[in-house]
Protein backbone atom coordinates (compact mmCIF):
# COMPACT_ATOMS: atom_id res chain seq x y z
CA UNK A 1 0.00 0.00 0.00
CA UNK A 2 3.13 2.49 0.92
CA UNK A 3 4.81 2.01 -2.39
CA UNK A 4 2.23 2.64 -5.07
CA UNK A 5 1.91 6.14 -4.32
CA UNK A 6 5.72 6.34 -4.38
CA UNK A 7 5.35 5.05 -7.80
CA UNK A 8 2.47 6.99 -9.25
CA UNK A 9 4.56 10.16 -8.00
CA UNK A 10 8.08 8.99 -9.91
CA UNK A 11 5.95 8.27 -13.55
CA UNK A 12 4.30 11.68 -13.15
CA UNK A 13 7.47 13.24 -12.73
CA UNK A 14 9.78 11.53 -15.17
CA UNK A 15 6.84 12.52 -17.89
CA UNK A 16 7.11 15.84 -16.11
CA UNK A 17 10.83 15.69 -16.93
CA UNK A 18 10.26 14.78 -20.43
CA UNK A 19 7.44 17.27 -20.93
CA UNK A 20 10.01 19.91 -19.90
CA UNK A 21 12.85 19.17 -21.98
CA UNK A 22 10.91 19.05 -25.36
CA UNK A 23 9.48 22.42 -24.65
CA UNK A 24 13.06 23.30 -23.84
CA UNK A 25 14.29 21.80 -26.97
CA UNK A 26 11.74 23.27 -29.03
CA UNK A 27 12.58 26.93 -27.84
CA UNK A 28 16.60 26.83 -28.67
CA UNK A 29 15.26 25.30 -31.82
CA UNK A 30 12.95 28.83 -32.37
CA UNK A 31 15.67 30.92 -31.13
CA UNK A 32 18.07 29.27 -33.63
CA UNK A 33 15.74 30.04 -36.64
CA UNK A 34 14.74 33.55 -35.59
CA UNK A 35 18.35 35.02 -35.90
CA UNK A 36 17.88 34.44 -39.75
CA UNK A 37 20.73 34.85 -42.47
CA UNK A 38 23.52 38.37 -41.99
CA UNK A 39 22.08 40.92 -44.16
CA UNK A 40 23.32 41.95 -47.56
CA UNK A 41 24.59 45.19 -48.15
CA UNK A 42 23.01 46.89 -51.03
CA UNK A 43 25.05 49.50 -52.99
CA UNK A 44 21.64 51.89 -53.96
CA UNK A 45 21.29 52.40 -49.84
CA UNK A 46 25.05 52.64 -48.93
CA UNK A 47 26.25 56.24 -47.78
CA UNK A 48 29.56 56.99 -48.83
CA UNK A 49 31.43 60.44 -46.48
CA UNK A 50 34.53 62.32 -45.94
CA UNK A 51 35.80 62.68 -42.46
CA UNK A 52 36.96 66.55 -43.72
CA UNK A 53 35.78 68.74 -46.72
CA UNK A 54 38.68 70.86 -47.29
CA UNK A 55 42.11 69.66 -46.97
CA UNK A 56 45.67 71.58 -47.15
CA UNK A 57 48.75 69.80 -49.41
CA UNK A 58 49.63 66.55 -46.78
CA UNK A 59 46.84 65.70 -44.74
CA UNK A 60 44.94 63.24 -44.28
CA UNK A 61 41.28 62.79 -44.90
CA UNK A 62 39.22 59.60 -44.49
CA UNK A 63 36.94 57.92 -47.18
CA UNK A 64 34.34 56.03 -45.16
CA UNK A 65 31.54 53.75 -46.52
CA UNK A 66 28.66 53.01 -44.47
CA UNK A 67 27.03 49.16 -45.88
CA UNK A 68 23.60 49.23 -45.36
CA UNK A 69 20.48 46.78 -46.27
CA UNK A 70 17.49 47.40 -48.86
CA UNK A 71 15.43 48.66 -45.74
CA UNK A 72 18.35 51.54 -45.15
CA UNK A 73 19.49 49.89 -41.99
CA UNK A 74 22.80 49.49 -41.17
CA UNK A 75 24.61 45.89 -41.50
CA UNK A 76 27.04 45.34 -38.93
CA UNK A 77 29.44 42.85 -40.57
CA UNK A 78 31.97 42.95 -43.01
CA UNK A 79 33.37 40.57 -45.53
CA UNK A 80 32.47 42.44 -48.44
CA UNK A 81 34.53 44.22 -51.72
CA UNK A 82 34.62 47.95 -51.54
CA UNK A 83 37.03 50.52 -53.69
CA UNK A 84 36.55 53.99 -53.86
CA UNK A 85 37.62 56.59 -56.37
CA UNK A 86 37.42 59.88 -56.74
CA UNK A 87 35.78 61.81 -60.00
CA UNK A 88 36.45 65.34 -61.47
CA UNK A 89 37.64 68.15 -59.93
CA UNK A 90 41.41 69.68 -60.47
CA UNK A 91 42.58 68.62 -56.92
CA UNK A 92 44.76 65.98 -56.72
CA UNK A 93 46.03 63.23 -53.76
CA UNK A 94 46.40 59.51 -53.29
CA UNK A 95 44.11 56.57 -51.95
CA UNK A 96 45.45 54.21 -49.41
CA UNK A 97 44.29 50.81 -48.77
CA UNK A 98 40.87 49.91 -47.84
CA UNK A 99 40.23 48.90 -44.36
CA UNK A 100 37.07 46.36 -43.30
CA UNK A 101 35.96 47.26 -39.78
CA UNK A 102 34.12 44.35 -40.07
CA UNK A 103 31.20 46.11 -38.26
CA UNK A 104 29.52 47.30 -41.80
CA UNK A 105 32.56 50.72 -42.23
CA UNK A 106 34.43 50.66 -44.51
CA UNK A 107 37.43 53.36 -45.05
CA UNK A 108 40.77 54.25 -46.78
CA UNK A 109 43.00 57.33 -46.24
CA UNK A 110 43.00 60.11 -48.72
CA UNK A 111 46.41 62.60 -48.94
CA UNK A 112 45.93 65.97 -50.17
CA UNK A 113 48.02 66.40 -52.96
CA UNK A 114 47.76 69.27 -55.45
CA UNK A 115 45.59 72.43 -54.85
CA UNK A 116 42.49 72.38 -57.50
CA UNK A 117 38.65 72.49 -57.37
CA UNK A 118 36.36 70.13 -55.31
CA UNK A 119 36.65 65.98 -56.21
CA UNK A 120 33.63 63.76 -55.85
CA UNK A 121 34.42 60.31 -53.78
CA UNK A 122 32.20 57.68 -54.50
CA UNK A 123 32.20 53.76 -53.94
CA UNK A 124 31.35 50.06 -55.60
CA UNK A 125 30.10 47.29 -52.68
CA UNK A 126 30.96 44.61 -54.44
CA UNK A 127 31.78 45.79 -57.94
CA UNK A 128 27.77 47.64 -57.72
CA UNK A 129 28.06 51.67 -57.80
CA UNK A 130 26.27 53.73 -54.71
CA UNK A 131 23.91 55.80 -56.42
CA UNK A 132 23.44 57.90 -53.45
CA UNK A 133 24.73 61.69 -52.94
CA UNK A 134 28.47 61.47 -52.71
CA UNK A 135 30.60 63.45 -50.70
CA UNK A 136 33.17 66.01 -52.58
CA UNK A 137 36.63 67.19 -51.22
CA UNK A 138 38.81 70.47 -51.68
CA UNK A 139 43.03 70.64 -51.60
CA UNK A 140 42.97 74.54 -50.50
CA UNK A 141 45.47 77.02 -49.84
CA UNK A 142 46.22 76.24 -46.32
CA UNK A 143 43.96 78.98 -43.54
CA UNK A 144 45.84 82.48 -42.90
CA UNK A 145 45.86 83.80 -39.33
CA UNK A 146 47.60 87.02 -40.89
CA UNK A 147 44.58 87.70 -43.16
CA UNK A 148 41.59 86.34 -41.41
CA UNK A 149 39.73 88.94 -39.13
CA UNK A 150 37.64 89.13 -36.07
CA UNK A 151 34.27 90.91 -35.64
CA UNK A 152 32.59 92.48 -33.17
CA UNK A 153 28.90 92.82 -33.00
CA UNK A 154 28.96 96.02 -30.79
CA UNK A 155 31.55 97.89 -29.45
CA UNK A 156 30.14 98.98 -26.63
CA UNK A 157 28.11 97.16 -24.01
CA UNK A 158 26.72 97.96 -20.49
CA UNK A 159 27.54 95.54 -17.60
CA UNK A 160 25.56 91.95 -17.85
CA UNK A 161 24.95 92.55 -21.27
CA UNK A 162 26.48 90.57 -24.08
CA UNK A 163 27.96 90.72 -27.60
CA UNK A 164 29.21 88.11 -30.19
CA UNK A 165 32.71 87.93 -31.60
CA UNK A 166 33.24 86.41 -34.98
CA UNK A 167 36.58 85.07 -36.46
CA UNK A 168 36.36 84.86 -40.23
CA UNK A 169 38.77 82.45 -41.54
CA UNK A 170 40.56 83.49 -44.95
CA UNK A 171 43.25 81.24 -47.27
CA UNK A 172 46.70 82.12 -48.08
CA UNK A 173 45.51 83.95 -50.79
CA UNK A 174 42.40 85.99 -49.33
CA UNK A 175 39.94 83.18 -49.83
CA UNK A 176 37.01 83.06 -47.44
CA UNK A 177 37.37 79.16 -46.02
CA UNK A 178 34.04 77.55 -46.46
CA UNK A 179 34.80 74.60 -44.27
CA UNK A 180 35.29 74.16 -40.53
CA UNK A 181 37.78 72.39 -37.93
CA UNK A 182 40.45 74.90 -37.34
CA UNK A 183 40.92 75.10 -33.91
CA UNK A 184 40.16 78.63 -32.86
CA UNK A 185 40.47 80.16 -29.28
CA UNK A 186 38.73 83.93 -28.48
CA UNK A 187 40.82 85.89 -25.98
CA UNK A 188 40.93 89.49 -24.05
CA UNK A 189 43.94 90.94 -25.04
CA UNK A 190 46.82 90.98 -22.74
CA UNK A 191 47.21 95.12 -23.41
CA UNK A 192 43.16 95.03 -22.14
CA UNK A 193 41.75 98.47 -20.72
CA UNK A 194 39.81 97.94 -16.60
CA UNK A 195 36.65 96.08 -18.69
CA UNK A 196 36.13 92.94 -17.40
CA UNK A 197 33.93 89.96 -18.81
CA UNK A 198 33.35 86.33 -19.71
CA UNK A 199 34.49 84.46 -22.61
CA UNK A 200 32.20 81.52 -23.80
CA UNK A 201 33.58 78.57 -25.61
CA UNK A 202 34.18 78.93 -29.43
CA UNK A 203 31.35 77.52 -31.83
CA UNK A 204 32.71 75.78 -34.88
CA UNK A 205 29.71 76.58 -37.70
CA UNK A 206 31.37 74.91 -39.98
CA UNK A 207 31.34 77.65 -42.91
CA UNK A 208 34.81 79.06 -41.86
CA UNK A 209 33.23 81.57 -39.12
CA UNK A 210 33.70 80.62 -35.55
CA UNK A 211 31.89 82.76 -32.75
CA UNK A 212 32.06 83.05 -28.72
CA UNK A 213 29.81 85.04 -26.37
CA UNK A 214 31.32 87.56 -24.28
CA UNK A 215 29.54 89.10 -20.96
CA UNK A 216 30.47 92.15 -19.45
CA UNK A 217 31.15 91.71 -15.90
CA UNK A 218 32.59 95.32 -14.76
CA UNK A 219 32.75 98.54 -16.11
CA UNK A 220 35.64 99.96 -17.02
CA UNK A 221 38.02 101.73 -20.37
CA UNK A 222 37.85 99.36 -23.46
CA UNK A 223 39.01 95.78 -23.71
CA UNK A 224 40.69 94.49 -26.50
CA UNK A 225 39.28 90.62 -27.79
CA UNK A 226 41.17 88.75 -30.62
CA UNK A 227 41.56 85.54 -31.26
CA UNK A 228 44.15 82.69 -32.41
CA UNK A 229 43.79 80.11 -35.08
CA UNK A 230 45.51 77.09 -35.06
CA UNK A 231 47.50 78.71 -32.43
CA UNK A 232 48.40 81.87 -34.33
CA UNK A 233 47.47 85.35 -33.36
CA UNK A 234 44.89 86.96 -36.18
CA UNK A 235 46.55 90.35 -36.60
CA UNK A 236 46.07 91.30 -33.55
CA UNK A 237 43.46 92.05 -30.74
CA UNK A 238 40.49 94.05 -31.82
Amino acid sequence: MTTQPSSLYSAAWRRARGLAGAILLLSLACDKDSTGPTPVPLATKSVVTVSRDTLVSGTLADIVLESRDKQGARVWAGGHTVVFAASGGGSAGTLGPVTDHNNGRYTAPFTAGSIGTPLTFGATVDQATVTGALPILTVAHGVSAALSYVQLSSDSITIDDGLQATLHVLDSLGVPRTSGGETVRFQVGAAAGTGTGTMDSTVDHGDGSYTAQFTSTAAGSPVAIGATLNGVAVGGPY
